[in-house]
């Protein structure tokens, strides 16, 4: 599917690939599905809207933005990059898009971004925490380490802290199985069949 292209250059993507993995045995990042891996179908998700300025949260990959603070979950990834001065630069929002739903499709970041970049608000998608958008406002990194601090680390939490916008969810391809996570074998199997029907 081709998407329209974005002038996104000052939005930073996250694919967030830092999870342990222990019930699939195997890094999510490494496995494939129709002929790519999970890692290069995100990136490719990216590229197709314009979006050439990404970071990979992993502890694993080689290059990736590894947490200061460990297991602590995506606001672990969040919190690494706060502190990364130089991915930053000219940076005014970040998309963070999770490795294991390779099934979420690249209009559907495109629909997060355009509403979150022209309402200069954080957004997510009624019902699903992630995929989800952040305007970077002077209050973004002080309300992170709140809830860091105050052991309060689910996505939802830190989006309620923002305000962050619900957004309904609109796409006609693949309704119903965009937001499908793959945590085991058995979900492999479940997408894979998704896909050959």
């Amino acid at each position: 599917m081709t998407v329209e292209t974005l002038p996104l250059v000052s939005t930073l993507g996250v694919i967030l690939a830092g999870g342990r993995s222990s019930r699939m045995g195997v890094d999510k990042s490494t496995l494939q599905l129709s002929g790519a891996s999970f890692l290069e179908q995100a990136i490719k998700r990216f590229s197709e809207l314009g979006i050439s300025n990404y970071v990979i949260s992993s502890n694993r990959i080689d290059g990736a933005l590894t947490d200061r603070l460990p297991q602590i979950g995506p606001l672990g990834a969040l919190d690494a990059l706060m502190h990364r001065a130089d991915r930053l630069v000219g940076v005014d929002s970040i998309v963070v898009v999770p490795i294991d739903m390779p099934l979420f499709p690249a209009d559907g970041i495109k629909q997060l971004c355009e509403y979150g970049n022209e309402k200069q608000t954080s957004c997510y998608y009624q019902n699903h925490p992630m995929p989800f958008f952040i305007w970077l406002d002077a209050c973004f990194a002080q309300i992170l380490t709140k809830q860091i601090d105050a052991g309060i680390l689910s996505v939802r939490a830190l989006l309620e802290k923002l305000s962050a916008k619900e957004l309904k969810y609109v796409n006609d391809q693949q309704r119903q199985n965009s937001f499908f996570n793959v945590n085991t074998p058995e979900q492999m199997q479940q997408i894979q069949s998704w896909l050959q029907n």
